[in-house]
């Protein structure tokens, strides 16, 4: 759908940003080709292993998310919410082993 503004704004492909709406695509670009390929991940996953192995990897992406939303963004800040996060993330990884076995 977007393919004819990059044709388009010349400026997208050049290295110096020349306006937001090239950055933002840029970005949009870049975390959609992120997302296809963690989707194909899954759906390759999906096929190959048995399903009791491959639902529990494709629904734990949540710990990666969170992971990211505490230790990189710093989203949380609140020791006691991030002990929480922890505590949900053992039970989670716990959960999963006992389905996989």
């Amino acid at each position: 759908i977007l393919l004819p503004f990059f044709i388009y704004d010349v400026s997208f492909f050049k290295s110096n940003i020349s306006s937001p709406i090239s950055l933002s695509l840029r970005y949009a670009l870049c975390g959609g080709i992120c997302f296809c390929c963690a989707v194909t991940g899954q759906v390759l996953g999906v096929l190959n292993l048995p399903v009791n192995v491959a639902m529990p990897l494709t629904q734990l992406n949540i710990i990666i998310a969170g992971i990211w939303s505490i230790f990189y963004f710093k989203e949380v800040e609140s020791n006691h919410l991030i002990a929480v996060f922890l505590i949900a993330l053992v039970i989670d990884l716990v959960g999963a082993l006992l389905i996989v076995m």
